[in-house]
């Protein structure tokens, strides 16, 4: 198979234009650390780690990094093959270990690891334990074929399981590069993506990219990725809009969605009815009216998945009324506590106006909101007052299974009700499920009951916004994913780009 991309040379791309300064995060943190922005961490793994597959405009996966990646009737299991001569940035050539390195690196560290959502499928990984160091070839369901080829089953054959490998979060990295636990880097991240880290730009909050000579990849030539809010760049990308003369221009397909997740530790949180009068007293068409980029969201996943039900929900003030008349008064005494926005040191524009109009909407129901500051990313453990948050969460163009699986069994699990085997049964059925058709019937199986349950309450999603420089950059190119892809970014006439 004909590769788009030969990792031939490591040298890097000569340029002599100014570096592309980009501002995907503004919390003062590097684009690699563990505790920034999702979006900065996937807009750099684009970059510098690459990715293995990625779906093309007609939404087919094809090869990046892989070489080929393909299902073998024969023993049941997905095989996937490296290209040879592709070569991590550090020099060393990257060969089949590094692949079961990288599959199974997330089960074994003890910090967050939100890319098990997507492997999880894969045989023997329940058996690795946390905290342990690495042995190649220990999950009995990844076999080393060759020296560039592994072999990897699956509980189910799940027809979704490529879909996980479109996504930066799971690519190449070589183990020498990283600390003991498996997801920090010793010094800067190495990949085989077209991007290598130069340095620090000799400053804090900034980190200086050069591109790989020998790729296919046409970005500009260098860019840096800057986290100073104060900083003057040419590109911004989710965070709040800057100051100073900017096109602002949107990518395809939604982002990200803002919702309402509810504390299962609060009693009030925990009535069926209350969530569900909640939701009946939202007007969601009135949180959006006249923005751009945004449109109302009534279930859980984005437009651009499969299995939706594809639900609307006008507001409903007599039904709302009618269920909090089933509710204990003790429960509705003084104002509900809700968190808004905890990424948000203080709540501004857009996000100020959505907490204040709903506020009046819940009004019309009889329930006082108030809503209190946190930076907690989801509640404290002993936290039982808070009833429920109002938050953004970034959504995906892969599999939609981890969306839920990450409510009922993952890092989200503090925003889902405990012992829900139902919930459960459907899930283990959608990812059994023999072809994507079938996996579609299956995941609306999972949708509608999470939607009838009111696990919790999508009010909008959102497309990327960006702000270009247009001086400095005439186009941001195909901006499919959930990151930034700084090698579709095309600069200003006579800003140097390299060929293709």
């Amino acid at each position: 198979m004909l590769r788009l991309l030969c990792f031939s040379a490591l040298l890097f791309a000569t340029a002599h234009a100014a570096p592309l300064k980009v501002r995907v995060s503004c919390d003062g943190r590097l684009p690699y650390d563990p505790e920034t922005k999702g979006f900065a961490q996937i807009s750099f793994q684009n970059a510098v780690l690459g990715r293995l597959l990625r779906l093309n405009e007609q939404h087919q996966i094809v090869p990046v990094l892989l070489e080929e990646a393909y299902w073998d009737y024969a023993n049941q299991a997905y095989v996937l093959r490296l290209p040879a001569g592709l070569k991590f940035s550090n020099g060393r050539s990257a060969v089949a270990e590094d692949l079961d390195f990288s599959l199974v690196r997330f089960f074994l560290t003890e910090g967050r690891a939100d890319p098990v959502a997507f492997l999880r499928g894969i045989v023997g990984v329940e058996a690795l334990k946390k905290g342990t160091p690495y042995k190649p070839w220990q999950v009995s369901g990844i076999a080393k074929v060759d020296e560039r080829t592994v072999r990897v089953r699956l509980k189910d054959r799940d027809p979704s399981f490529l879909f996980g490998l479109t996504l930066g979060w799971v690519s190449l990295v070589p183990i020498e590069a990283l600390s003991d636990n498996y997801v920090t880097w010793k010094k800067y991240p190495v990949g085989a993506g077209p991007y290598a880290v130069v340095s620090d730009c000799g400053r804090k909050s900034c980190l200086l990219l050069k591109a790989r000579s020998g790729t296919a990849y046409s970005g500009p030539p260098s860019v840096q990725f800057i986290s100073d809010p104060d900083a003057s760049v040419d590109l911004v990308g989710f965070t709040p809009e800057p100051s100073g003369k900017y096109r602002k221009v949107f990518g395809e397909g939604p982002v990200g969605f803002t919702g309402i997740f509810f504390n299962y530790k609060s009693a009030l949180a925990r009535d069926p009815n209350f969530r569900r009068a909640l939701s009946l007293a939202i007007d969601r068409e009135a949180l959006v009216r006249g923005e751009a980029g945004m449109k109302p969201l009534y279930e859980i996943l984005t437009s651009n998945f499969i299995g939706r039900l594809k639900l609307s929900e006008s507001s409903q003030i007599a039904e709302a009324k009618r269920l909090l008349t089933k509710i204990p008064k003790s429960l509705l005494n003084g104002p509900i506590r809700a968190f808004g926005f905890s990424a948000r040191s203080q709540v501004q524009g857009f996000e100020k106006h959505v907490l204040e109009k709903l506020q009046a909407q819940w009004k019309r129901v009889g329930l006082n909101v108030e809503f209190v500051a946190s930076t907690e990313p989801l509640f404290g453990d002993k936290d039982q007052v808070t009833v429920f948050r109002v938050d953004e969460r970034g959504t995906g163009f892969a599999d939609p299974l981890p969306v839920f699986y990450a409510f009922y069994s993952g890092y989200l699990s503090r925003l889902f009700p405990p012992g829900e085997a139902e919930f459960g049964k459907l899930l283990d059925a959608a990812s059994a499920a023999p072809g994507l058709a079938e996996k579609a019937t299956r995941v609306e199986a999972v949708s509608r009951y999470f939607a009838d349950k009111r696990y919790a309450l999508p009010l909008y999603e959102k497309r990327l916004a960006f702000w270009l420089q247009p001086g400095r950059v005439a186009s941001l190119g195909k901006q499919q994913g959930v990151g930034l892809d700084v090698t579709t970014v095309r600069l200003a006439a006579g800003m140097n780009e390299r060929s293709e």
